[in-house]
């Protein structure tokens, strides 16, 4: 037996209750399963996109300008948007481990970005830190709205449990 069928099997028997193995143990197995598929989600998703790398500003200051612009420019908020499409979908996908939710989430991310770009006031820095905090929060959401719906679902249907 290799040790991706031992894990899948571990995985599988703990979801159906079979063996009580420790849950941190069965995550670690669970997230180092999955995480070459996030690598391959995020190539698959951006060549989906068709989308170029853009290559960083060389400054703080050309970045600085590329984000005021932005708020007004439609191609430069493109630019802003391919530098850090990248970066949020990994994010995305390593908190959810599926490709179909991540890039769901990373839209919402952008669009609340798209949204509230006029407000932001700050440095380059500082727009990474507010760019991830969005999508932090973007995850959270998700994964309550989720746990909400597997809960509602559960009181739905209790003979499918």
């Amino acid at each position: 037996m290799d040790s991706h069928s031992f894990t899948v099997r571990l995985i599988l028997s703990y979801e159906r209750g079979i063996h009580r193995v420790p849950l941190f143990f069965s995550i670690v197995c669970h997230v180092l399963w999955k995480a070459p598929f996030i690598l391959a989600m995020t190539a698959k998703a951006l060549k989906n996109l068709g989308m170029k790398r853009v290559e960083w500003p060389n400054s703080g200051t050309e970045q600085d300008i590329l984000i005021r612009e932005a708020r007004s420019d439609p191609e430069a908020f493109a630019r802003l948007y391919r530098m850090h499409y990248e970066l949020v979908f990994r994010y995305c996908s390593r908190r959810l481990f599926d490709r179909h939710a991540a890039e769901d989430v990373t839209s919402t991310v952008f669009f609340k970005v798209m949204n509230t770009l006029e407000t932001f006031q700050g440095d380059a820095d500082g727009f990474r830190r507010w760019l991830y905090r969005i999508a932090i929060n973007a995850v959270n959401d998700h994964l309550r709205t989720a746990r909400k719906r597997a809960e509602a679902y559960k009181d739905a249907y209790p003979w499918r449990n």
